[in-house]
């Protein structure tokens, strides 16, 4: 997401690279962040040669506004729902930026027999938004002022239901590679080093909920480590996808 930093990172614009059927590897799949679409991986995908899939979710570049609740797990079933329209099956690797780090994990959850790796990229751990009100009330009230005056509905109805639904998930360690990826450096938007250490310390929760073996700091890199790093976040995937066949 572009509003204080890492706080959060559609049939009508679908890429998926000209080796998306080559199931000999699984296909990775890009979810982007809070108010971000699939053009945010662009400089990733240029570099992966993997196949690939990105969108715009409802409400998004030309895709229309969705009225189905936004929470992680029905955002999930629909990218689910997507990828069987566009003939792109399983396995598939989830990559998940920011607050599409929460859509790709309960992919995962939901999906454990067509996902065979979760990539997060700084992804907006639980919590997250308790956390800003309870200790940055300043940055927290601000950030209230922007959604009302300048998210989309779109944006809004994710923003408001992101919370919803992940507790009701297994948390069980994941039977798949999974890596946690973090920024090293400060956001630009707002919040500087006292957001960036509510990050890493609310991160551990990913840690317990997947079963991945640590944080990994990506050093050099802002919250979008996909556009600062795409060569450090395609090699991590590369393993993952190696890892997971």
């Amino acid at each position: 997401m572009k509003i204080i930093g890492a706080l959060f990172g559609a049939m009508a614009f679908v890429a998926i690279s000209a080796a998306a059927h080559a199931q000999e590897q699984p296909t990775v799949v890009l979810e982007s962040g809070l108010g971000d679409g699939a053009d945010v991986w662009n400089a990733l995908r240029a570099k992966l040669a993997l196949p690939n899939f990105a969108y715009d979710r409802p409400g998004y570049g030309g895709t229309p506004v969705s009225l189905t609740p936004r929470d992680p797990c029905t955002i999930a079933h629909e990218l689910h729902e997507r990828l069987a329209q566009a003939g792109v099956r399983p396995p598939y690797v989830l990559v998940g930026h920011s607050l599409g780090g929460r859509y790709a994990y309960a992919f995962a959850r939901l999906y454990p027999q067509d996902t065979t790796g979760l990539v997060l990229v700084d992804a907006t751990p639980p919590g997250h938004w308790d956390a800003l009100q309870r200790e940055m009330p300043a940055q927290a009230t601000a950030l209230k002022v922007i959604k009302s005056l300048t998210f989309s509905r779109a944006m809004r109805r994710e923003f408001d239901g992101q919370e919803q639904c992940l507790a009701q998930l297994p948390t069980a360690p994941m039977s798949m590679p999974v890596r946690v990826l973090l920024r090293t450096i400060d956001n630009s938007g707002g919040g500087g080093a006292k957001l960036r250490d509510i990050d890493y310390k609310l991160a551990q929760h990913w840690l317990a909920l997947t079963g991945a073996p640590r944080l990994e700091r990506v050093d050099g890199s802002g919250h979008y480590i996909q556009k600062d790093k795409p060569d450090v976040l395609t090699e991590i995937i590369r393993q993952v996808c190696s890892q997971g066949r």
